[in-house]
């Protein structure tokens, strides 16, 4: 428990009447503490769920993500290297919108998700 659910709670275990029976009491603190354990179980799912880590090669992961920027950066650049600007810029602006949704739609297909999703 953190201490600021800490003094949520017993702020509201000090708002109850002074009559209200301890077995009561007993049962609030009870709810509380199982809803916490069920919101920590589902934030825990969640995080594990959403975002797996599954690449134990650290090394590996950055070169593939300082390629995957080279990359993706060479795509809408090299036009402009090969043609003249005038035909470069909508060419740049297709195929670095083809990239970035044949990306996505690989993304979608790798997570099983829609495509329409990603």
């Amino acid at each position: 428990m953190d201490s600021r659910s800490d003094l949520l709670v017993e702020d509201t275990f000090q708002r109850l009447p002074d009559d209200t029976p301890s077995e009561t009491r007993q049962l609030l603190m009870d709810a509380v503490h199982r809803e916490r354990e069920l919101r920590h179980t589902q934030v825990v799912r969640q995080r594990t769920e959403s975002a797996p880590v599954r690449d134990r090669r650290p090394a590996a992961a950055a070169v593939m993500v300082g390629l995957s920027t080279l990359v993706g950066s060479a795509i809408p650049l090299l036009p402009f290297i090969v043609l003249p600007v005038s035909v470069a810029a909508p060419l740049a602006l297709l195929l670095g919108g083809l990239a970035l949704f044949l990306a996505g739609m690989a993304r979608a297909r790798r997570a099983r998700t829609r495509g329409a999703r990603a």
